[in-house]
């Protein structure tokens, strides 16, 4: 089943699935359309086109009757209705819900039981139907029936039906009934099973001739299902080796999956972004997922778990300057720490950002107890800090070392208090992050024990091309 809006049209291919209450005339035309035995032959015969006509709160047509002549009085009807329990109130925006039902041409209904369901899908949305002016007709002149009806926006109750997007709730109506009376079932109805990317991301695409970021995940978790032949377990394996992560929400490891998320390239996104095909609920049927089976929730949980130490880690990064030069390979790092100035200052204030830094336009900062602390616009959760440790050392740290635009911001605020080279610790990934951001700010990056991460990085990088 599908629920199409008709109505005025909004823009080419768009339709408002409502008529306005100041267009009459469009009114009295659809009203003639939907019981005309057909519009471009007035003498072609009954039931060719209409199967069944019904009205609501009103007479319907009768076999033989004028449609221009019916078309009008139900028209005024509708509008002494709608006026009547509006009463001294100001008229609805719209005056009809316009919109039809169309069955698949495998189901095998009848005018009579097309029109029952669809009475009970518009009961559902718009409450009852005794409330209510409208017309329903069903057409039988194509490949599949389908049910036409102009209702009412205003009740016996005075009350306007204008909810803020009808067409959830008409699909959610949809699938109930689909599912109660074993129609066909539409897979997908307001969105795309796979969503597009944006037009900007595409012509992106036309310039690099790569996959575009909505692509690239949805192509890492396609592969992953195919190779995978429902086999849970080795589905996330898959993933993993595609750096890409199932994160769960769960209390314990024997609780019930809350929600699913997915984390690669350091960026956490539900896989709805994705397209309804990617949502938890679609996705765990195609994967094999059993959410009685231990080893398939241990092993979730296992990464949530993994997650969660891997996001609260402390990680850091310092000056590697010192009055001692900084060489490529250090002898002994650790003089860098024992470095201490001869008295404490202040740390130095942060400069006026321009518009395009990430620390400007991600970020905003407080001094609080020495420190400077820098939060997330607009919420007000700490992002990163910038420290005096108890040896008077700079260190700007966080605790949110697998977000990317926070190691971006880090990296930035080392630029921009001239640090030449840096000493970072935390997690492996974080390192990796920083890596890549001060390799485009030309600084020097150094762990503890004085290896140099960018020769590191680019290495892995060379081996990993190779295969």
């Amino acid at each position: 089943m599908i629920c199409e809006r008709q109505g005025e049209t909004l823009k080419p291919g768009v339709h408002s699935g409502k008529i306005a209450y100041s267009n009459q005339k469009y009114v009295i035309a659809k009203i003639k359309y939907l019981i005309s035995v057909n519009p471009k032959h007035k003498n072609s015969q009954l039931n060719e086109r209409v199967a069944l006509v019904e009205g609501l709160n009103t007479l319907p047509v009768f076999e033989g009757e004028d449609p221009d002549l019916f078309a009008e009085q139900l028209t005024q009807e509708l509008y002494q209705f709608t006026d009547c329990y509006r009463a001294n109130k100001k008229p609805p925006k719209e005056v009809v819900v316009d919109r039809v039902i169309s069955f698949s041409p495998e189901d095998d209904v009848t005018p009579e039981l097309a029109l029952e369901i669809v009475k009970e899908a518009v009961a559902k949305v718009m409450k009852p139907l005794d409330d209510r002016f409208g017309l329903f007709a069903v057409h039988t002149d194509q490949q599949h029936t389908h049910v036409h009806f102009l209702i009412s926006t205003v009740s016996a109750d005075g009350k306007i039906f204008n909810p803020r997007d009808d067409d959830k709730i008409w699909n959610k109506q949809m699938d109930r009934l689909e599912s109660k009376y074993q129609l066909t079932q539409v897979a997908s109805r307001s969105k795309a099973v796979k969503k597009k990317p944006s037009n900007k991301a595409l012509q992106k695409k036309k310039r690099t001739g790569e996959l575009t970021q909505i692509e690239k995940h949805q192509q890492v978790i396609d592969l992953a299902i195919e190779q995978a032949g429902c086999d849970f377990l080795r589905f996330l394996s898959l993933l993993a080796a595609a750096k890409m992560q199932l994160i769960a929400n769960m209390k314990k490891v024997d609780s019930p999956v809350e929600g699913m998320s997915l984390l690669m390239a350091d960026e956490m996104f539900a896989g709805g972004a994705l397209g309804t095909q990617y949502r938890w609920g679609n996705l765990k049927k195609k994967l094999g997922f059993d959410d009685q089976n231990p080893e398939h929730l241990k092993a979730l949980f296992a990464l949530m778990m993994s997650y969660e130490e891997q996001s609260k880690l402390e990680c850091s990064i310092s000056s590697g300057d010192s009055p001692v030069s900084v060489q490529d390979h250090y002898d002994d790092v650790q003089t860098l720490f024992d470095y201490k100035p001869e008295e404490f200052t202040d740390l130095p204030k942060p400069k006026k950002w321009s518009a395009k830094s990430v620390l400007y336009k991600a970020f905003t900062h407080e001094y609080i107890a020495g420190d400077i602390v820098y939060f997330w616009r607009p919420r007000k959760n700490e992002a990163f800090r910038e420290v005096q440790d108890q040896n008077n050392h700079h260190r700007i740290i966080t605790k949110n070392g697998l977000n990317k635009t926070v190691c971006k911001a880090m990296v930035e605020r080392a630029k921009e208090l001239n640090w030449e080279s840096i000493i970072v610790s935390g997690s492996d990934r974080f390192k990796e992050l920083i890596v890549v951001e001060a390799m485009k700010k030309g600084i020097k990056v150094f762990d503890e024990n004085g290896n140099d991460l960018i020769k590191l990085y680019k290495q892995t990088a060379i081996i990993a091309k190779s295969y």
